[in-house]
């Protein structure tokens, strides 16, 4: 609690003397963000997903086959290029925990310019927001999609430029590395169009029967499992049984969000003045579907939110100083810290959180030959979490 808790306070504080109306020299934003790269890269055996990229990792020799690679997958089924990245930095001598440092790096770093592209102005405002909804979930857990989303950032930012092509190759990597950002194709050729209100509506209709009828999807996906490629039929399992399972109730964190996508798509539609709210209100749409028809499945709407929250809160910022002038701006950074500090102290202690609390940094056993307890965590969370979805 106590690291998080300090951290929390440095992007306050960040915020707290950055608050002005001249347009920021960016350049001092770089002390930030490297304090967050240290923060999220040095974490130490935190989370669920680390142990099976470990296991990757060790098990996976400088020397790429085909042979090897189909070895690679009974470990755990992971894209090709990920594959490649993993063999690289075998090859160049990293160690694991170096390998999530890059990683963490490359993601932060791209996320960090988006949001300089988008607006300047509000980056310590950004990230305090990021580290409350999607800093934990997203940075500490899903390391490749985190990875992926990179790609998907710069694509969506190259579609805005109209570099179509590029933008096309940029999100082909992303699936090269985690296949889901597939869903985010549509929205290089429309996600920067107003969307007529009639397939919005439809689709919000069948979230909302889907949020009814759980039980149903997770059937149908089980149903489905038997028949997709191997590289889809696990997941599509895994989810049945989660889907299917009795362990159900839609989480706090689940409704705020859902309360502020909600928010995010009034403000820009409101002021619909360029592609990019447009972009904004789209994703939120997006969003909103995935926080109501996979409320109580976070792996799922997380790796839509690493795309999303990057391009919605700069935009949704930016068009509230527009609207309501920079003193909303001031509002708004003392009522988000606020509510956000209201959050922190249960967002850390949930018993599904256990995975993450108490936060461990590299550098402390380095220094002080102090492994912490976060592998014995980590694996007693995810057997609670295994026996929770056989129920």
């Amino acid at each position: 609690m106590l690291y998080y808790a300090i951290m929390y306070c440095i992007l306050g504080l960040y915020c707290a003397f950055d608050v002005s109306k001249e347009e920021k020299n960016n350049l001092k934003y770089y002390s930030l963000l490297a304090i967050i790269v240290l923060f999220v890269g040095y974490r130490y055996e935190i989370g669920y997903d680390w142990l099976a990229y470990e296991m990757l990792f060790d098990t996976t020799n400088s020397d790429f086959s085909w042979k090897q690679y189909g070895w690679g997958m009974v470990t755990l089924q992971v894209e090709p290029l990920f594959y490649g990245i993993v063999l690289f930095c075998r090859w160049i001598g990293l160690d694991f925990q170096h390998f999530l440092m890059l990683i963490s790096l490359v993601n932060l770093v791209v996320i960090h310019k988006a949001v300089q592209r988008i607006s300047g102005k509000y980056i310590p405002l950004f990230w305090l927001i990021y580290f409350i909804i999607a800093m934990i979930g997203i940075q500490f857990n899903i390391i490749r999609q985190a990875l992926a989303s990179s790609f998907v950032i710069l694509a969506l930012l190259s579609a805005y430029d109209q570099k179509m092509t590029r933008s096309i190759v940029l999100i082909a990597l992303g699936m090269a590395i985690h296949v889901s950002t597939v869903i985010f194709v549509p929205f290089l050729f429309f996600g920067f169009r107003r969307l007529p209100l009639v397939p919005i509506v439809v689709v919000g209709v069948a979230s909302l029967a889907a949020f009814f009828t759980e039980n149903t999807i997770g059937e149908i996906l089980g149903f489905l499992s038997a028949y997709l490629p191997s590289m889809f039929s696990q997941k599509a399992e895994g989810y049945s049984n989660f889907l299917s399972g009795a362990d159900a109730g839609i989480s706090p964190l689940s409704v705020l969000l859902i309360v502020g996508h909600i928010a995010a798509a009034i403000i820009v539609r409101k002021s619909d003045r360029d592609r990019w709210d447009q972009l904004a209100f789209n994703l939120s749409m997006l969003m909103l579907v995935c926080h109501i028809a996979f409320y109580n499945f976070p792996s799922t709407w997380l790796r839509c939110l690493a795309v999303a929250v990057v391009f919605q809160v700069p935009i949704v910022l930016r068009d509230v100083h527009r609207m309501f002038g920079f003193g909303a701006i001031r509002l708004a950074s003392v009522g988000i810290f606020a509510v956000s500090l209201a959050m922190l102290y249960p967002l850390v202690t949930r018993p599904e959180n256990i995975a993450f609390v108490p936060y461990h940094n590299y550098l402390q056993y380095v220094f002080f030959d102090d492994p912490g307890d976060g592998r014995q965590r980590s694996e007693y969370a995810i057997r609670r979490a295994q026996s929770s979805s056989a129920e």
